[in-house]
């Protein structure tokens, strides 16, 4: 049993409504045919069959009652999207619920299997590109054009992170890394020679690594390089117009947004700005990667194992697996997901949809995606190696501040942001552009999930009234930094939300809980952090409560500045202004739930006004509280019994959850994943 298969068994809490001696079920089997009654000794073939099957018995005026479609072990395809709409559901109390028979595993599989047959040998000149004599022995070559493959053309001059349309190729259920160099890591900047702007000339720098000269052929085909041009927390690939080796000077094709070099450090950059080659037939050099040659169409690959014995995927579809369109008291149990370029689940609009237990893998977008509706539930997955955001979610009505009711709970989600490097959260709550600028968002529950291993953010929140309690965030901002294990941003009227008893440990590079950029009226009480640069940032917001915290071995404890006087946080500020007019602040609900707000505009809008440092502890930290900015801007804060202390032994994370045990109110063994329903 593979180790995220296990964890299955562990998470899936009271997650089956399917126990009723009522209930009508239905049976579907890889050998089974879709003109069987679904019985089990003549089950259906297929999802799409069951589901029809239902259609026909409610269009002939079968009652309403739940029922259960068992699915038996073994491998479905999907090709187009599984849709569920209005008419699959249920009532409540009569659920329509989809699920693995227990103890088989099922998999909806959304690739496509490549044959060993399907590829061939390379020619010489093709082997001759690769820079590594290894790799030219092991050199094969797949023919996209009769695979009718849409998902290889040629890259524009310059495309931001996130957006880099590809195929994705998978062996023995593995996701192989796009040929890049250098394999770990970044190269440098060694200079910039012109940093570019939007609609002038494009950036040009010179380089360190002697590498680049064995790249010239590279630049007629199509050679791409990614990099932090500027900041980072913004990355693009660009590709190459030039690259001249006498010089040792790159020209790219076309400039990014900003410029190239470090913003901080204008005009030349501060030689350290990190950048990469990737998708070269010269830098495939080691079992597994793979790259494509666009004008050929043809797909190259060194085989990690032998062809004839592996089995291979390729990932093209841009749609989701399966797509719950208005459907309600539905649910998804105990099947694995995996092999699409786009989501796995999408859900939007409805009620009451469940995913619950499920395990989604190699998917090249999201794992989950909600959007709008009520009361939906994704619970007891375990979501890894996808390409962005493990779990999506918006919905509620800001206007009114009616909560969404949606429940994230007991997932175990990691390695995810594979390919969409930044602001791809484990956990997104209507943050940023995923789905739209600015979505309602308000009223979700986050806990006891785990989320870990991923270059940049953990979890990410906007809007109102949220409650992300008693959930582990860890290895987190591992490429990047100024990021969060839980990060939100920019916004006055984001109140509300409450961060408790969380424990965010083991990341150097990044702040435990990270208001930023004047985010306001959130409550950070009883959690825990450990390893981290800053326990608790708040970057120039107002009204943000902060208490009883445990920050250890962190860089700084706590951290408020008052940016907000050099970053025109002032009436002159449209944006901010705006967020805050259209609520309607002076008047219920937004005028109950929130009466500081309708002070801001008249008092004193710049300063980080009505936030409180409250009781928190900051044990072997560097830096207790870190008031950044002159001290006058800070006399409408509150700063009360911080306590700053040493205690010998703290160098692991185990002597420091003991220490959080012993020594603090933080309930650190309720923290994270649950073993049992209702812990």
């Amino acid at each position: 049993m593979r180790p995220a298969q296990a964890l299955l068994s562990i998470l899936l809490t009271c997650l089956c409504a399917c126990t009723s001696e009522r209930e009508r079920g239905l049976y579907v089997a890889t050998d089974g045919d879709d003109r069987n009654p679904g019985t089990r000794a003549r089950p259906l073939k297929t999802l799409e069959g069951a589901r029809d099957a239902l259609r026909a018995a409610r269009r002939a005026g079968a009652r309403q009652e739940p029922v259960c479609v068992t699915l038996r072990g073994g491998e479905y395809a999907v090709g187009e999207t599984l849709t569920f709409g209005a008419d699959d559901g249920g009532a409540p109390g009569q659920e329509v619920v989809y699920r693995a028979a227990a103890g088989e595993r099922v998999s909806l599989l959304g690739a496509a299997v490549v044959p060993a047959g399907a590829f061939r040998a390379c020619t010489e000149r093709e082997r001759a590109a690769c820079i590594s004599p290894e790799a030219r022995r092991h050199l094969v070559a797949l023919e996209l054009r009769p695979l009718g493959i849409k998902h290889a053309r040629r890259w524009g001059d310059v495309v931001e992170d996130g957006k880099l349309e590809l195929l994705e190729l998978y062996a023995d259920g593995q996701r192989m890394p796009l040929a890049r160099y250098p394999n770990e890591g970044f190269l440098h900047m060694k200079r910039v020679v012109e940093s570019g702007s939007k609609g002038g000339p494009p950036g040009r720098f010179a380089y360190e690594d002697d590498r680049h000269a064995r790249w010239t052929n590279a630049v007629a085909r199509g050679l791409w390089f990614k990099g932090f041009w500027r900041v980072p927390w913004q990355s693009e690939y660009v590709r190459v117009q030039a690259l001249d080796t006498a010089r040792r000077e790159v020209t790219q094709a076309a400039a990014v947004s900003g410029g190239i070099g470090s913003k901080y450090h204008r005009p030349h950059g501060s030689g350290q700005e990190p950048y990469l080659a990737v998708n070269m037939l010269e830098e495939l050099d080691q079992p597994g990667e793979w790259c494509v040659d666009f004008s050929s169409q043809t797909l190259y690959f060194w085989p990690p194992a032998d062809l004839a014995s592996s089995r291979i995927l390729l990932a093209d579809r841009a749609e989701p697996l399966v797509r719950f369109d208005g459907a309600s008291h539905m649910a998804l149990e105990g099947v694995s997901l995996e092999g699409r370029l786009g989501n796995a689940v999408e859900v939007s609009g409805g009620e009451a949809v469940r995913v619950a237990g499920c395990e989604i893998s190699n998917v090249g977008r999201d794992g989950v995606v909600v959007r709008g509706g009520r009361r939906h539930r994704v619970a007891g997955c375990v979501i890894h190696d996808v390409g962005a955001q493990g779990v999506y979610a918006d919905g509620g009505v800001r206007a009114t501040l009616e909560p969404a009711g949606h429940l994230i709970e007991n997932n175990h989600i990691y390695r995810f942001a594979r390919t969409r490097r930044i602001y791809a959260g484990g956990i997104n709550l209507g943050y940023g552009s995923s789905y739209g600028a600015n979505p309602d968002c308000v009223g979700i529950t986050v806990r006891h999930n785990r989320v870990h291993d991923t270059p940049h953010v953990g979890v990410l929140y906007g809007g109102n009234n949220h409650l992300l309690e008693y959930n582990e965030v860890f290895h987190v901002a591992l490429e990047s930094n100024d990021m969060g294990g839980f990060y939100t941003v920019n916004d006055w009227t984001s109140r509300g939300n409450v961060l408790r008893h969380n424990f965010v440990h083991s990341s150097p590079h990044a702040e435990g809980i990270y208001c930023d950029d004047g985010d306001s009226g959130d409550t950070i009480v009883g959690n825990a952090f450990y390893g981290l640069s800053t326990g608790v940032f708040i970057g120039g917001g107002r009204d943000n409560i902060v208490s009883n915290n445990v920050a250890i071995s962190c860089a700084r404890a706590l951290f408020l500045d008052a940016r907000g006087v050099s970053r025109n946080y002032t009436l002159a500020n449209a944006r901010m202004v705006a967020r805050v007019t259209s609520v309607n602040p002076e008047r219920p609900p937004w005028s109950e739930a929130y009466p500081a707000l309708a002070k801001l505009l008249t008092f004193q809008p710049p300063l980080p006004v009505g936030t409180a440092f409250i009781d928190n502890r900051a044990v072997n930290c560097k830096k207790t509280l870190d008031l950044s900015g002159d001290k006058k801007n800070f006399a409408y804060n509150l700063f009360e019994r911080n306590r700053e202390e040493t205690a010998a032994g703290l160098d692991t994370l185990e002597a420091a959850r003991a220490f959080l045990r012993e020594k603090t109110q933080v309930p650190v063994d309720r923290i994270g994943l649950c073993r049992k329903a209702g812990e």
